[in-house]
């Protein structure tokens, strides 16, 4: 019981991780880049928008596996 719930709230961590990294890493990123280029006038970035946007999708899978089990997987178990 104890490992399905688990494995239940990984599942639905890693979802909810993948839609908000894909969020962030198609709406927010651009939007403080572009604040970023607006305040401070031209400039390039230090890293790829690739390895930027990779970056945004894997924490947000991460993220959302880390609190998918502590929430969900813990709550619905207790």
């Amino acid at each position: 019981m104890f490992k399905r719930s688990l494995l239940r709230g990984v599942t639905a961590g890693a979802i909810a991780g993948l839609a908000y990294g894909v969020y962030v890493a198609l709406v927010a990123t651009p939007l403080i880049e572009y604040a970023e280029t607006f305040e401070a006038g031209t400039g390039g970035a230090a890293v790829p928008d690739v390895v930027t946007a990779l970056a945004s999708i894997a924490g947000g899978v991460f993220y959302g596996i880390l609190l998918g089990t502590v929430t969900f997987g813990v709550a619905f178990y207790l």
